[in-house]
């Protein structure tokens, strides 16, 4: 079993982008994944003025569960769409192509990712 929670200490956040080879950036809030109670994988993103930023959504290292990334993924985009913000980037890096695609993100000509979220969460729309 996984659980999905905000990381709130940001020496800890730190950590766990070195331990997943990431860089740690400050500004960002994250969300870590636990399997089994132990780290599992890290979400950093921000909240722009007008759009959420997915920087990076990444397994732990030997961790391989599409499922939790999904979660932890789909989890940030709710986050961020309850934050009034209904449109997300992820740079071409963030993640691996099928999971970014597979919780909603398509990918533009640059190689980056956008989704709409307009309605993705609220039970109707075009998703």
């Amino acid at each position: 079993m996984f659980i999905i929670k905000p990381i709130q200490d940001k020496e800890l956040q730190k950590q766990y982008c070195a331990l997943c080879g990431i860089p740690y950036y400050e500004q960002a809030m994250a969300y870590k994944a636990e399997l089994e109670g132990e780290f599992g994988g890290i979400c950093q993103f921000e909240l722009k003025k007008d759009c959420g930023v997915i920087h990076h959504l990444r397994p732990a290292p030997h961790v391989d569960d599409f499922e939790m990334m999904f979660i932890m993924g789909r989890s940030t985009m709710n986050f961020i769409d309850l934050c009034e913000l209904h449109t997300c980037y992820a740079p071409q890096d963030a993640a691996e192509h099928r999971l970014l695609i597979g919780i909603g993100f398509k990918k533009q000509e640059d190689g980056s990712y956008f989704v709409d979220m307009h309605g993705m969460f609220g039970g109707c729309g075009n998703h």
